[in-house]
């Protein structure tokens, strides 16, 4: 018959360990956003948030929920931090600190603002596929080469009692077993930065919503192709691609369910943090146009509401946007 491989990985999540695989899921490499110089800015209060006007230009190449630090050019209390951009005008933007720090108001400054490490979410059919070998000391350094892999789904999962866990699943077009390393000189550690639910949060449009879990499910249908004369895989295609988010979150008030009762378009963030510094490794996924399809209170005393998100395609941007605090690139 036909020869296949799938290769599972599961792990906690840490940020900077799974860019590439996330990536080929888009069919996009990473890309790490960096502005032109911007000049004669300012920074001000806006409510409980910060205002970044700009006297020229454009911040169109940010995208809302894209998560930037200010490098230099300001006021020392200002650079570094992760701010969380809540909300985009061609001149100006509203961004949010993510630790609840403060920022310090500024004018005319010429500050450089960067786009925080690596970015997925422009899908293409550019069929990005990697290489994953598996080495097993405990068998004389077997190894299994896995070559031709294509990331179809990734499956994030957190909750309040227990480490947040990531689950990749990819198809391939072969296996090789060999009785030594192809690719492995020494062994490397996985960072040590394993992600913790303390400091996440999740965002309904600009509200910061308190949650007790939430699972995140991208899917793309890929599919292995074969012909005749051969019974190895010849193309692996990627097709239509899907995303659902579930989510337990505390009910403070009637603001989701009106938006679900009103089928209002609404953005989702998550954010996890690895802890409470200016700027602390991090993992986001963001999702610029849902709808809540499902809200249900078990009765009416509960304070805990089960909703059910359907992201849907946005023509005016990207619909996913998953950011790395990594600088590893593809």
């Amino acid at each position: 018959g036909n020869e296949s491989v799938n290769l599972s990985i599961d792990s906690e999540l840490r940020p900077n360990n799974f860019n590439t695989l996330i990536s080929s899921l888009f069919g996009y490499p990473q890309y790490k956003g960096a502005l032109p110089f911007v000049t004669t800015c300012s920074i001000s209060s806006y409510y409980n948030d910060y205002k970044i006007t700009r006297a020229s230009g454009t911040f169109a190449v940010l995208k809302r929920y894209s998560i930037i630090r200010l490098t230099s050019g300001a006021n020392a209390i200002n650079l570094n931090k992760n701010l969380l951009v809540i909300a985009v005008e061609s001149n100006y933007i509203i961004v949010r600190v993510l630790n609840n720090s403060v920022l310090i108001p500024e004018i005319d400054i010429n500050p450089t603002i960067e786009c925080v490490g690596n970015t997925s979410g422009y899908l293409t059919n550019n069929n990005v596929s990697f290489t994953a070998e598996i080495l097993q000391n405990d068998t004389e350094n077997k190894s299994e080469v896995y070559n031709g892999l294509i990331t179809n789904s990734v499956a994030v999962n957190l909750s309040n009692n227990s480490l947040p866990t990531i689950s990749i699943q990819s198809i391939g077009k072969g296996l090789k077993q060999k009785s030594s390393t192809e690719y492995f000189s020494t062994y490397v550690a996985p960072n040590d930065n394993v992600l913790n639910n303390t400091y996440a949060c999740i965002y309904v449009d600009n509200i910061r919503t308190a949650m007790q879990s939430a699972s995140i499910n991208l899917q793309r249908s890929t599919v292995q192709q074969f012909n005749t004369a051969s019974n190895k895989v010849q193309a692996i295609k990627q097709g239509v691609f899907s995303a659902e988010v579930s989510c337990n979150i505390y009910v403070l008030d009637d603001t989701v369910y009106d938006k679900y009762r009103n089928q209002e378009s609404v953005g989702l963030c998550f954010t996890l943090p690895f802890d409470q510094s200016d700027s602390s490794a991090f993992v986001s996924y963001s999702f610029n146009n849902c709808k809540i399809v499902s809200y249900e209170k078990n009765d009416d005393t509960s304070i805990i509401a089960a909703v059910k998100f359907k992201v849907l395609a946005d023509y005016r941007d990207i619909s996913v946007n998953i950011q790395d605090s990594s600088d590893v690139t593809l």
